[in-house]
């Protein structure tokens, strides 16, 4: 429960500053778009056609999306390119290579890679890895591969 109050804080201040900030009501909406394109759209497509994913698996997809994505510059921001994907213009400072299609494959891939690690790996003391079916026996991670 106090993780859930701290967060809001913080999401309340981030949305504070950056509207106190921005100039544009339209940089405000391309990055509200931004937003929802690379960390909510694979994170809903998941839950959808993959029941099985979870919030960790949400959370780390999220970071790494959000990584990937400010890794490549926001003018908007004034965040400068911390990588240079292929078909960087290096004297316009415009990155042509579809940076937000790899974040948003990046998120989805994350969210279904740590989801299933989670669910069909868990790490108990003693368990030598390995998870009890429904059905009573035993299977290793090797059965689910």
């Amino acid at each position: 429960m106090w993780s859930l109050r701290i967060s809001v804080i913080v999401v309340g201040c981030v949305a504070t500053v950056l509207a106190i900030t921005f100039n544009s009501v339209f940089g405000l909406w391309y990055l509200a778009l931004d937003v929802c394109a690379f960390v909510l759209f694979p994170q809903l497509t998941a839950v959808i056609f993959c029941p099985w994913t979870n919030a960790w698996g949400a959370a780390a997809g999220a970071i790494v999306g959000t990584f990937f994505r400010l890794s490549a510059g926001d003018p908007l921001l004034g965040i400068p390119p911390l990588i240079r994907y292929p078909y960087y213009d290096e004297e316009s400072g415009i990155q042509y290579f579809p940076y937000r299609a790899l974040s948003i494959g990046l998120t989805l891939l994350v969210i279904l890679v740590v989801s299933g690690f989670i669910k069909y790996c868990p790490i108990r003391s003693g368990s030598n890895f390995k998870r009890e079916q429904s059905n009573g026996s035993m299977a290793t991670i090797s059965s689910y591969l």
